[in-house]
């Protein structure tokens, strides 16, 4: 595995722990926006190891994009990415209208956690294998 992909394997890594600790603590918007992240960072580290150049964007819909020619694929769907998107934008009070029922609820928070752990494991286990 090329070093860059590890700092950033690492930054998602990071941001999977503080969606934890904040899960625990019941701040569902920070559940959400740091799995979103921990999203990003993987997908970025899969694009790196790949050697292609990464785009200055946090939509994981592009990402996704930048990824699918790749044969290192990360199983998520389009749906999922879509939903961390939705709740990452819900991190700033006038974006909070982008749920249907406002602020993050708990169901959102772990469904964005369980998308973000899948993730970061999927992305992982590529590497590992590439490596």
């Amino acid at each position: 595995m090329r070093k860059i992909t590890k700092v950033w394997l690492q930054a998602a890594h990071e941001d999977c722990l503080m969606a934890q600790k904040a899960m625990e603590i019941k701040l569902y918007r920070q559940v959400c926006f740091h799995s979103q992240q921990c999203a990003e960072k993987g997908l970025k580290a899969v694009i790196l190891e790949k050697g292609k150049k990464l785009r200055k964007v946090h939509d994981l819909l592009e990402l996704s994009k930048d990824i699918e020619d790749l044969p290192l694929q990360v199983p998520v769907s389009i749906e999922e990415l879509d939903f961390l998107n939705r709740v990452y934008r819900s991190r700033y009070p006038p974006d909070i209208g982008l749920l249907p029922h406002g602020e993050p609820m708990k169901g959102d928070a772990q469904k964005a956690l369980e998308i973000a752990q899948r993730i970061f494991t999927q992305v992982g286990k590529i590497l590992e294998r590439k490596a």
